[in-house]
């Protein structure tokens, strides 16, 4: 698990004209050379002070690419950051989430890699904020 990383990997691939190659988008974003302590939540690390208006505002990092880079980038990125504001926005104005048990949080090293991470199961309180 802590083998020290090269600085470079050449890869020579063969493979037939439909062969499907994916990056470790995980490891990119979970590289503690990019992001230290990368397995805490801090929103912190994507956000500056606006020197004029003194607001907080999202500031872009080279390492965070969850819709890949280049000109093979998603083409549905906008519409994606978008929707997933509106649909996480929605849930956190309408309802209040916490653990079923403070006692045992999720593991958050408990996964399984895909095309994304996937949890492992758990349960939680979600309560409506208004009654």
């Amino acid at each position: 698990f802590n083998k020290p990383k090269p600085k470079y990997v050449i890869i020579l691939l063969s493979g037939t004209e439909h062969t499907f190659i994916a990056f470790a988008l995980t490891e990119v974003l979970n590289d503690p050379k990019y992001f230290p302590n990368p397995q805490e939540f801090k929103p912190e690390r994507f956000l500056e002070t606006n020197q004029d208006s003194g607001k907080l505002q999202f500031k872009p990092h080279k390492a965070l690419i969850p819709f890949g880079i280049g000109k093979r980038d998603c083409i549905g990125k906008n519409l994606a950051k978008m929707e997933l504001f509106l649909f996480l926005s929605s849930l956190m104005h309408q309802f209040n989430f916490e653990p079923s048990n403070v006692e045992k949080l999720p593991d958050m090293d408990d996964f399984t890699v895909g095309i994304t991470r996937i949890p492992a199961p758990f349960t939680a309180k979600i309560r409506p904020r208004y009654l």
